[in-house]
């Protein structure tokens, strides 16, 4: 599957929404990933994390109730996004709800894999970078501030493996109300790479 051409949808009055889209998707599925590595710390540092491994907690519970906090401090964060795009570039109020629903998606999954980014820092602190470095590729590859075409041909295949880039294409292939077979695709993507996400 090969990513729509962005850089034909791209021009003066499109340009801004596109980053600020792909900056608020990206911004809030990196607070997701990161959310329990740094409770996990904390509780580590205060010796209370002890307290939570024995407490009979499900890890559904746990991933619902930081993405519940995590999902109103990102009603905030977004909508000033959103509203920028939004004076810049209109589009309909059932695609901006759309586009929240897949910002959502992008926090719980973000969420799913803090769990076991977290995870690891207790077994052994000295994994904690590899996850770090993970992030910081998944953001490069993400498309998220450079159109698709733009990289070079050897990183495309790894950049549509990247669950990021599916989220930050399809939300602004609905805000461009530009929806086709790999808006399809990309929503198929999500919830492959969602599912295991919010599972027990």
């Amino acid at each position: 599957m090969v990513a729509t051409s962005e850089l034909e949808s791209i021009n003066s009055s499109t340009f801004l929404p596109w980053v600020l889209l792909g900056s608020a998707i990206y911004s809030i599925y990196l607070n997701g990933y990161t959310a329990f590595l740094f409770r996990f710390i904390n509780e580590k540092y205060w010796m209370t994390i002890y307290g939570t491994l024995i407490a009979p907690i499900s890890k559904y519970y746990l991933v619902f109730g930081v993405f519940i906090e995590l999902a109103v401090q990102a009603l905030f964060t977004s909508t000033l996004f959103f509203i920028l795009s939004f004076i810049i570039y209109p589009t309909s109020i059932l695609n901006l709800f759309m586009v929240y629903g897949v910002m959502f998606l992008a926090l719980i999954a973000g969420v799913g894999i803090s769990l076991v980014n977290g995870t690891f820092y207790l077994i052994n602190e000295n994994l904690t970078p590899l996850f770090e470095y993970a992030l910081y590729i998944l953001v490069f590859l993400s498309s998220y501030s450079i159109p698709y075409e733009l990289y070079p041909q050897f990183l495309q295949f790894f950049i549509l493996a990247n669950p990021l880039f599916h989220f930050i294409n399809l939300g602004r292939d609905i805000w461009f109300m530009n929806l086709n077979l790999n808006s399809l695709w990309s929503f198929l993507y999500i919830l492959i790479f969602s599912g295991p996400c919010i599972r027990k």
